[in-house]
């Protein structure tokens, strides 16, 4: 997963990108994305989909998933095409949502991200590093191998050491009263 030449990126270029591929603007670069994940990785996603997608079906917040493209650092009066940063999470919940160009843009509150062989240094260290900077309040790092959630609050800008949840935990989501995530629904039984 590394940066597409050694130039700075537009959100313009990003949009001329082929589709099929997927892609991520991070501070001018592009990022190639796996192409596709693997059945446990989509399993997990689609289990904590169902979850929170119920949860915030009558809400002003929403649960979405990738492919999804997520326009950070949106400014008032912000043209689309200066947008600096697109990213797929896995999993998201986004409030106050609206559309800028081909992406979803608004108060990003929750990002999960589910790791794979292929993604590890890219969500645990440039995206760790770019939703702390972008002041999203609860990061999840979900690992489908060994069974694990890693959840990160920022506190006063920054995410301090995270609680580590596995297998029977059930996690209360403090952000959103009343949400409970059980990890033997998430994750699938090990054969």
């Amino acid at each position: 997963m590394g940066a597409f030449e050694n130039r700075r990126f537009t959100y313009t270029d990003f949009c001329a990108l082929p589709e099929g591929e997927r892609w991520e603007l991070i501070d001018g670069q592009l990022f190639s994305l796996a192409p596709s994940p693997s059945p446990a990785h989509q399993d997990v996603s689609e289990a904590l989909e169902d979850i929170l997608r119920a949860y915030f079906k009558d809400g002003s917040c929403r649960a979405h998933h990738a492919p999804r493209d997520v326009a950070l650092f949106v400014q008032p009066g912000m043209r689309p095409e200066d947008i600096p940063v697109v990213v797929q999470p896995d999993v998201f919940v986004m409030c106050q949502a609206y559309q800028m160009g081909n992406c979803i843009a608004g108060e990003l509150k929750w990002v999960i991200e589910i790791l794979s062989p292929a993604s590890v240094r890219h969500d645990k260290v440039r995206k760790f590093n770019l939703y702390q900077r972008a002041g999203v309040p609860l990061y999840w790092l979900v690992d489908p191998l060994y069974r694990t959630v890693e959840s990160f609050t920022l506190r006063d800008g920054a995410y301090g050491a995270p609680a580590v949840y596995s297998v029977p935990d059930v996690i209360m989501v403090e952000m959103f009263p009343g949400l409970t995530v059980d990890l033997n629904h998430i994750f699938p039984a090990e054969a």
